[in-house]
Parts: C-alpha cells; structure tokens; sequence
C-alpha cells in the first residue's frame, strides 16, 4: 500500500497533468482563433485588390468618342497664376512620398489635391481667409498618404497652410 507521502505526489501528478492538459486546449483555441483572424484578412485583403483591379481597368477604359459639336466648343479648365503657386506648395516636399504610393492610391491623392487647391484659391479670393478650413482641407488631403504619422501631418499642414497665406499677403 502507497504511503501518504506517495498519495500526495501521485495527487500532485494528476492535478499538473490535468493542468498541462488544460493549457495546451486553450492553446489549441488560441491558434485555431489566429488561424482564422489570419485568413479573414487574406480574404479581405484580396478583395480589397480585386475592387482596386476593377477600379483602375474601368479607368483604364476608353469610352465611344463621340462626333464634335460644332455650337460649342469645348470648356478647358483655365489654371490661373494663384491656383499653380497653390498646387505647389502643396506639392512641395512630397514629391518621394508621391512615387511610393500604388497606383489607385496616387490617383486619388492627384485627384483630391487638386480640388484641395480649387477650394483653397475661392477661400483665398473670399475677403475674409479661413485659416482653420484651409488647415482642414490640407490635413484631410494628406491623411489619404496610408499610415502617415499624425504628427508629421499636422506639422506639414500648418507649414503649408504657413506658405499659403504669405501667397495671400504677397498680393
């Protein structure tokens, strides 16, 4: 017959097996959560691209052209002095940032800083300036750049905006 001292330690075995059993369970949980938290995001992640796909190919798609019209001619938007000078401050220093963007993302900086400089030369032209709208339109343009620091942003934006009304007062 087992003395106490050796129903104690075949005790304590049982426990520590029973304890071991348990932890290696819920590590068996915790990689089968992981497994699936990793290949949800592939799945997304390929999504993701094949929108981006879509996206550029409708671009890239050339509609009918249609026969001239001869009562109108066609309306070619006039960059005036103000807008160029605006368009290149905010440019200004990005221009590595630019050329590391993937295409569909370069588009829509392109695109936005344009419209950013449109309604920054109308704010310009309003008799009263309102710095904290051009600072907010500047910010939300930059914030398109994917995972820029906040503070690298607020930093460029105060700058720009800076450059931007000394343009103002220069005339």
């Amino acid at each position: 017959m087992p003395s106490s001292e050796e129903t104690k330690n075949l005790a304590r075995e049982k426990e520590i097996k029973k304890e071991q059993e348990q932890v290696r369970e819920r590590l068996k949980e915790e990689v089968e959560v992981t497994r699936e938290e990793i290949e949800k995001k592939i799945e997304e992640e390929k999504k993701r691209e094949e929108e981006r796909k879509k996206i550029i190919e409708a671009e890239e798609e050339v509609p009918p052209i249609a026969p001239p019209v001869p009562s109108a001619p066609p309306v070619i938007p006039v960059k005036t002095k103000t807008y160029q000078e605006i368009e290149n401050i905010l440019a200004g220093g990005l221009e590595g940032v630019y050329s590391n963007l993937d295409e569909l993302t370069r588009r829509e900086f392109k695109i936005k800083g344009e419209e950013t400089a449109s309604k920054i030369e109308k704010l310009l032209q309003s008799a009263k300036v309102k710095v904290k709208t051009i600072l907010d339109l500047i910010k939300n343009w930059l914030k398109i750049i994917p995972g820029i620091n906040k503070f690298f942003l607020e930093q460029e934006a105060k700058i720009k905006t800076d450059k931007i009304l000394k343009l103002r007062k220069g005339k």
